[in-house]
């Protein structure tokens, strides 16, 4: 390629350093037969409600050796005001493995799994979305006890139920300044057993 052939598309970037202090998300690359580290910051795009720190939301930036497509403003890459930025959808290769979505526990096949719009993930929690024909439910997991909180939109016999169910390894706490008032109209259960009805303190 010519030292100062523009780039109209993008290329495949390898991350070799990352900007942890500002949490900016922006990155230097590697990119084959332009440079080994990128000059100038590569900045992230492409997330939800990226553009505005008002309104942007704030990732880390990808792991070293992590992928990413790279385009070049105006497809100038030498320039000293050259700029660029990396789209972070593409999940790519990560120290030469695919650097997809983890499977965590709760699907009862694999193919359930991959049935899965992953929203966020890193090493410890994944955020995941299922709607299918069968599965209705916003899930947020630990990836390592499968601990979670879940919103299913079709549960029970009928399908047509909407629960909430917290599920934890360890346990659940609950904590607050004020008071903790549970209204169930079809009654409250404990281990299985109803609690009575009554007046009065408990």
């Amino acid at each position: 390629m010519p030292e100062q052939a523009p780039i109209s598309g993008f290329v495949v970037g390898t991350v070799v350093k990352r900007d942890d202090d500002e949490l900016t998300g922006r990155v230097k690359v590697r990119v084959a037969g332009l440079f080994q580290e990128s000059p100038y910051w590569v900045y992230p795009a492409g997330w939800p409600g990226a553009g505005h720190p008002d309104f942007g939301s704030q990732y880390r930036a990808p792991a070293l050796n992590t992928q990413v497509f790279v385009l070049f403003e105006g497809g100038v890459w030498m320039a000293p005001t050259s700029r660029a930025i990396y789209l972070t959808g593409y999940y790519g290769l990560e120290n030469g493995v695919s650097a997809g979505p983890t499977i965590v526990r709760g699907a009862d096949t694999v193919a359930k799994a991959r049935e899965r719009t992953v929203f966020w993930e890193d090493d410890t929690f994944q955020f995941y979305l299922v709607n299918d024909t069968d599965e209705k439910k916003a899930v947020l997991q630990t990836k390592v006890s499968g601990s979670k909180i879940e919103l299913n939109a079709a549960d029970g016999g009928s399908g047509k139920a909407e629960t909430v169910k917290i599920e934890a390894r360890t346990g659940i706490s609950i904590y607050t300044y004020g008071s903790i008032n549970i209204d169930a109209v079809c009654g409250i259960f404990v281990n299985g057993r109803k609690v009575g009805k009554g007046s009065g303190d408990i």
